[in-house]
């Protein structure tokens, strides 16, 4: 039952196009809850019985400790969903009544990584580019949880890694996204 629910969660939050899932303990049940659009949205409340059982399940498919249930624990795992690798990132953090699991979702195959085609109003569009073509100072990129910042960074690695012959180094933890000629010193 514990496979087949955490199959349900993820693909259910994929067919939504989610960015987060979170599954949490409460007093006789545990909750679901979608992040969709930036908001939190409860799918489903499963009896609290079944969540050791699903937290476990999410531990092995991202290589983490079952038997470790009062430190907290990040893992990752990959899925091949319509034709596409998705990646999931998943936190652990032991709570009262339990372990709560948080499994962000990097769909990076249906992102569009160029800046031309993300969407952006001219003005802001011309803005970026002359940031990013600028020899020298700092961009700030900031916003809520799914809003696009980690889309955008990687929208300009791509532009300069395709439009100048620089070598590019990213500091990040985690790392989100990964390109064919990035290192990054975190990982």
């Amino acid at each position: 039952p514990a496979v087949k629910l955490a199959n349900a969660i993820v693909l259910g939050a994929l067919k939504l196009k989610a960015s987060d899932i979170h599954i949490e303990p409460g007093e006789k049940n545990a909750r679901v809850r979608y992040r969709v659009d930036g908001r939190l949205r409860q799918i489903m409340t499963p009896p609290k019985s079944i969540l050791p059982a699903l937290t476990s399940r999410l531990k092995i498919l991202a290589s983490l400790d079952i038997a470790e249930r009062h430190k907290p624990q990040d893992g990752k795992f990959r899925i091949r969903f319509q034709g596409r690798n998705i990646d999931f990132r998943l936190s652990i953090l032991p709570v009262v009544g339990g372990e709560k699991s948080v499994i962000r979702i990097l769909d990076t195959g249906s992102m569009a990584m160029k800046l031309e085609t993300m969407g952006y109003e001219p003005k802001a569009y011309q803005d970026i580019k002359a940031a990013i073509d600028s020899p020298y100072g700092m961009l700030l990129v900031t916003g809520p949880t799914g809003s696009g910042k980690s889309t955008t960074l990687a929208s300009m690695i791509n532009h300069i890694n395709e439009s100048y012959p620089y070598h590019i180094l990213t500091v990040e933890d985690p790392v989100e996204f990964f390109h064919p000629s990035k290192k990054s010193l975190v990982n």
